[in-house]
């Protein structure tokens, strides 16, 4: 008996594993329980949002309902204003910097919000632009803490015969000893304050103070690519893919989420009082 269970058990979840392959996809009219834990992909936007849960509406016009688990994969991408550059937050781009000076040359023009992680492109620090690799190229040393920027090869530098010209730098050849002091670096640092387009950012690293501030351009381009559906709104475009618990329910485990408008605010703005309340 037991060992027939089991044998069960085992071509149930064979059947799962075979299904996650075959691109399953919602379909208007599909009988309540016929596609229970079938892998599926829900396309559309987002109707309502709550803790754990995201109300999608289809081009079918179908309303679905997505569990996500704390463990899912999200990703928000999109742009935000100036305005939402708060402390806390980690900012990501490349400039040129006056090492000895512990300044950054220019304007900021380009600049994108992120989540940090282990992942490559999320670990904060300070790395050479356009390398392979996990900040391949970043120069290590003891003051270097942990978890900012784990090469695959430390102490590698670019070659300067392929390195990208990023604005306000010059080969040293063309300026003497002085421009050795200039290099391009690809940042990812933490806001510590934001006052009138002028930040100060909080990053250790080997190659200058971790005190940096920056000053935006006029019309600064800021991207959004954050691991948190909680600045998402109703009507922005949602795609997931998961396990359909029921007829159209879906425990989600990968969202993808494309912002509809520029994020103007990371905070709930609170509420006027009025003569009743």
């Amino acid at each position: 008996m037991y060992s027939r269970a089991l044998l069960a058990v085992c071509m149930v979840f064979s059947l799962v594993v075979w299904a996650d392959g075959q691109g399953f996809h919602p379909r208007a009219g599909r009988q309540p329980g016929a596609a229970r834990f079938a892998p599926v992909r829900v396309d559309g936007a987002i109707a309502q949002i709550g803790p754990g849960m995201i109300m999608v509406t289809t081009a079918a016009n179908e309303m679905w309902w997505l569990k996500v688990p704390a463990n899912a994969v999200i990703r928000v991408t999109g742009t935000a204003e100036p305005e939402v550059l708060c402390s806390g937050l980690f900012v990501r781009f490349t400039a040129a910097v006056d090492k000895r000076r512990s300044k950054v040359q220019g304007k900021v023009e380009k600049l994108t919000i992120f989540t940090p992680s282990r992942e490559p492109s999320r670990m904060p620090g300070v790395f050479y632009p356009n390398q392979v690799g996990a900040g391949a190229g970043v120069k290590q040393g003891p003051e270097m803490p942990p978890g900012f920027g784990m090469p695959p090869n430390p102490g590698m530098r670019p070659n300067p015969a392929v390195q990208p010209q990023v604005p306000g730098t010059q080969n040293a050849s063309a300026r003497g000893t002085a421009a050795s002091n200039v290099e391009a670096f690809d940042i990812r640092a933490q806001v510590a304050s934001h006052k009138k387009g002028k930040l100060t950012l909080y990053v250790p690293n080997p190659f200058f103070k971790p005190k940096l501030k920056i000053e935006l351009s006029e019309e600064p381009v800021i991207e959004v690519d954050v691991s948190s559906y909680a600045v998402a709104k109703p009507g922005d475009k949602i795609s997931a893919r998961g396990l359909q618990i029921s007829q159209r329910g879906v425990h989600a485990r990968e969202v993808l989420i494309e912002l509809a408008e520029p994020l103007d605010t990371l905070r709930k703005k609170p509420q006027k009082r009025t003569a009743d309340n």
